[in-house]
């Protein structure tokens, strides 16, 4: 009633052949199969690993009236230049919709630590900015980080030169290592 064992792909799959000697009843036990019993069946799809699905997008009516924004999940191969090129591509410039970047370098190894804030002049570019890239992949690189914006835990221009014009990032011996006030 099982047919010949056939080979489709890569797992063992117990399930009768279409034949009409079988009858529909129950199967035996799996201990009781015979190796012609056996038959290959393709392997199922597994699920996308979970760093890798993209979260629910940001709404612009659900951000907060915040100004700050963090940007998370970023490729590690970004420079300052090219993270900012890609907000200008994407239509937010610097001094027109933010005043306050800063993309943090790890000194040793000369990479981004995969996060960024940026000030928004107003709520609706946050807004506008959430929106436009979360859970989005950024363009430049081939990576599957996910893109989250949330609102920093420092709100504000004021208040992040505050933070940072006293910390040693805006001392770091390359422009492109520093906060950028604008």
């Amino acid at each position: 009633p099982w047919g010949d064992a056939t080979r489709s792909s890569q797992v063992l799959s117990t399930q009768p052949t279409a034949s009409p000697a079988y009858d529909g009843r129950p199967l035996p036990p799996a201990a009781s199969y015979h190796a012609e019993a056996w038959q290959w069946a393709p392997l199922p799809s597994p699920p996308p690993p979970a760093h890798s699905r993209a979260p629910a997008r940001s709404r612009y009516e659900e951000w907060p009236a915040a100004t700050t924004a963090m940007m998370q999940n970023i490729p590690h191969g970004y420079t300052q230049q090219l993270l900012l090129d890609e907000l200008h591509l994407n239509g937010f410039q610097l001094q027109a919709d933010f005043d306050f970047f800063y993309l943090p370098i790890d000194q040793s190894t000369e990479a981004n630590l995969g996060y960024c804030f940026v000030n928004f002049v107003d709520v609706p570019t946050a807004r506008a900015f959430a929106a436009r890239f979360s859970g989005q992949r950024m363009q430049y690189f081939d990576s599957d980080k996910v893109v989250m914006v949330v609102p920093a835990s420092i709100q504000g221009y004021r208040e992040n030169f505050a933070h940072y014009s006293s910390s040693h990032v805006v001392t770091a011996l390359l422009p492109d290592h520093r906060p950028i006030f604008a």
